[in-house]
């Protein structure tokens, strides 16, 4: 008799096989998701090979994307026409929503109003202070909303926000409403206690002056707020203020999207665009009657992984994609629970348009939920204990738990509580670090295992530092792989990087001093009595002289004098060779290629946007504070240890879970910042989202992809007893 196929089975059917459907998938953890999305377009080129040409598959970072392809390319070799369907899959995009929409961009180039040469870049301090210096105030001036909103925002704070503002679907401006007037008589009647008598004293006095400069002249007013006092009056003064606080909410919502606007077209006009513009002038461009035809022409198949991490600016964007052509069609694949990126993401967002569109009949929901990955024991733990967890229920935005079934049931694993009851320690983090280290050299030894087929995970960076100190205590290596150094730390890329300025800055004497002593380590004094002699530090015309800082100063002039003459790559080629004659690394660095490869490729980039050497040393030093992340070669003698964030994607054998219990503060939320279309001014507005609340969410799903990480055993180190009871987060609910 012919077994029944489970749901699962129909699932993963229909997914790949139907390639004229379009699907939302949930795909949680370890279900395989990546090998369903490749099979899915290997029955693409096997039905419709032609689906190829215009097949976009999105996904979240470069290096995933890379892998994709990889994967795919080597499926597609098993067809048997696989030399006929190879030149159309070359004509298929892999790549980031960034990617694809720089992509067409230089493709309809001549639609926007970018300048022929541009650059993206991240840090936009110095555009904003330019925007800034540029910015004529009147046109804010003249109405009584733009008056009254700038007499108490500065207009630098809102051009902050707008800066930050990414939300380009126009909002309708609110209804313009009466500017509310202020009654400060009830603080000034408040009747303290004897305790509170000179803080509150202090409070009515700014009430008292905030009310006649209001009223006596048009000086600059902030929202007066105020934290002591005791929490009735504290109540009582900020709820006097608020009715001013929600009107600017509004209204200076309004001139920050304003602004927004205006920036943007700024930084078309400088040809200095972050990647959120890439999005919004793509999205742009979907106006143009030429791009709206072309897309007519040319229906697109469009792959979304990762769905659960695109924000909501993309999400407008492939939706309005969607929208030109009824042909096109779109599948997306991701995990509610996996979403861990509250501070770029919205996983309610998400959840909404995959329901919007299930409803339209736009897209069929499935749902894939047989582990490939977890043992019987993990997954069964899971299942007992997450539906308390991610229950929308409970919850309303927190996510639901999908139940998991085990593909491989010979895989019966180990989930292992490791409880701490001593509770005497004055230093909790040594207890529990040495704590652990004694076990898993134990469990090293008996089961005669590979230490690198351990990895720990922590909610945070400092966390794994503390375990490597005290693991090095007790002689147990581990490798980190959550490193917070950044490419400044790295000695050969602040050569490069040096180096690339000099070459377009060769009068740059500060620069060069610097070089000077850094790199040839020429003391400050030396230096000093060099420039007492009347000589002139520069590299832009030759310096005779036998001494060491001539004959360095000579050596740059001739190194720069000979790359200049170069196309950028190549120049870039010669300082990666240049470097190696100098003592910048310890030797046999695996950090040193990583370097040298994007280097190399960063001056590519610049060399076909036809950048310039400013360019290009503008581009390396914006990249000198973001942090150092490579591909690191396996110790296999050491145990391995990442953060829960930096794990997702990964898998090990033996996964462990310190710190469960350890209270965790976020970063204070900073004000103003906008939420649900209004600017958020402090806590005490009763728009201010709960912060808390949401990482507490963020949290509970970081605990799930954490636990669905281990292949074999995961081990929870029970610490509750030895961190008692706290009001702070930790990673997970006591």
């Amino acid at each position: 008799m012919q077994t029944r196929p489970s749901p699962d089975e129909v699932a993963r059917f229909d997914f790949c096989q139907k390639i004229d459907q379009n699907f939302s998938v949930i795909a949680p953890a370890g279900v395989g998701k990546t090998y369903s999305i490749v099979e899915r377009i290997r029955c693409i080129a096997h039905q419709k090979p032609v689906f190829l040409k215009n097949l976009h598959v999105v996904t979240y970072t470069k290096k995933a994307a890379e892998a994709l392809s990889n994967r795919t390319l080597e499926a597609l070799k098993n067809l048997n026409d696989f030399q006929y369907v190879q030149p159309l899959f070359n004509q298929s995009f892999f790549g980031t929503i960034h990617g694809l929409c720089f992509y067409y961009i230089q493709k309809f180039k001549t639609l926007t109003a970018l300048p022929d040469h541009w650059t993206i870049s991240e840090n936009d301090e110095k555009l904003r202070f330019d925007f800034l210096r540029e910015l004529d105030e009147t046109i804010f001036l003249q109405c009584d909303v733009g008056r009254n909103v700038l007499r108490h925002i500065e207009i630098e704070q809102l051009v902050h926000l707008a800066a930050e503002f990414s939300d380009f679907e126009s909002p309708s401006s609110h209804p313009i409403s009466l500017y509310p007037q202020i009654s400060v008589e009830k603080i000034l009647n408040y009747i303290p206690n004897a305790r509170n008598q000179a803080t509150i004293a202090h409070y009515q006095e700014i009430a008292k002056q905030w009310t006649e400069d209001k009223n006596q002249s048009n000086n600059f007013l902030a929202i007066p707020k105020c934290n002591q006092g005791g929490d009735t009056f504290k109540i009582l003064f900020n709820e006097t203020f608020q009715p001013l606080g929600n009107w600017l909410g509004i209204h200076a919502f309004d001139l920050v999207a304003e602004l927004s606007q205006h920036y943007f077209n700024f930084r078309i006009q400088k040809g200095q665009l972050k990647h959120e513009d890439l999005v919004q002038l793509f999205h742009t461009l979907l106006n143009d009657i030429q791009v709206q035809n072309y897309f007519t022409i040319h229906p697109i198949h469009l792959l979304l992984d990762e769905a659960q991490d695109t924000d909501a600016q993309q999400f407008q964007l492939i939706l309005s994609l969607l929208k030109l052509n009824s042909h096109n069609q779109f599948s997306m694949v991701g995990d509610p629970q996996q979403s861990i990126y509250g501070s770029r993401t919205n996983v309610q967002n998400y959840l909404q348009i995959h329901k919007t569109l299930v409803q339209e009949n736009f897209l069929k929901p499935l749902v894939f939920n047989k582990t490939f990955r977890c043992p019987t024991s993990v997954v069964t733990y899971l299942n007992k204990t997450f539906p308390s967890i991610l229950n929308a229920k409970k919850d309303p935005l927190q996510v639901d738990f999908v139940p998991l079934e085990v593909a491989n049931k010979q895989n019966i694993g180990v989930f292992e509580i490791l409880d701490i009851a001593d509770a005497t320690s004055d230093n909790a983090v040594e207890h529990e670090c040495v704590y652990l280290s004694r076990y898993l050299k134990s469990l090293i030894t008996k089961q005669r295992l590979l230490p690198s087929n351990i990895c720990i995970l922590c909610p945070r960076n400092a966390w794994i530092q503390e375990i490597q100190k005290y693991f090095n205590l007790t002689h147990l290596p581990i490798q980190i792989h959550s490193s917070k150094q950044t490419w400044r730390e790295q000695a050969l890329y602040v050569w490069l990087t040096t180096c690339v300025h000099l070459i377009a800055y060769p009068e740059d004497s500060f620069e060069i001093v610097g070089f000077l002593r850094a790199c040839l380590q020429i003391e400050e004094q030396t230096i000093t009595s060099f420039v007492k002699q009347g000589k002139e530090i520069q590299i832009l015309e030759p310096i005779s002289g036998k001494d060491e800082i001539s004959s360095a100063l000579h050596h740059l002039y001739a190194l720069r004098t000979t790359i200049i003459q170069k196309n950028l790559y190549v120049g870039a080629y010669m300082l990666v060779q240049e470097s190696m004659h100098w003592n910048l690394n310890k030797p046999n660095d695996p950090a040193l290629e990583h370097i040298k490869l994007f280097f190399q490729q960063t001056a590519l980039e610049c060399a076909e946007q036809c950048a310039s050497w400013f360019d290009f040393a503008k581009r390396l030093k914006e990249n000198l504070n973001t942090p150092f992340d490579y591909p690191q070669i396996i110790d296999e003698n050491a145990i391995q240890a990442y953060s829960c964030h930096k794990a997702k994607g990964l898998e090990w054998p033996i996964v462990v879970v310190p710190f469960l219990y350890r209270p965790i503060y976020p970063k204070p939320t900073h004000y103003p910042y906008i939420a649900n279309q209004r600017v958020v001014w402090s806590a005490h507005s009763p728009y201010a989202q709960n912060r808390e609340s949401e990482r507490k969410r963020e949290l509970e799903r970081l605990l799930y992809v954490t636990c669905t990480r281990a292949r074999q055993h995961l081990i929870w180190v029970n610490d509750e007893k030895l961190w008692g009871k706290t009001h702070a987060l930790t990673l997970i609910n006591r």
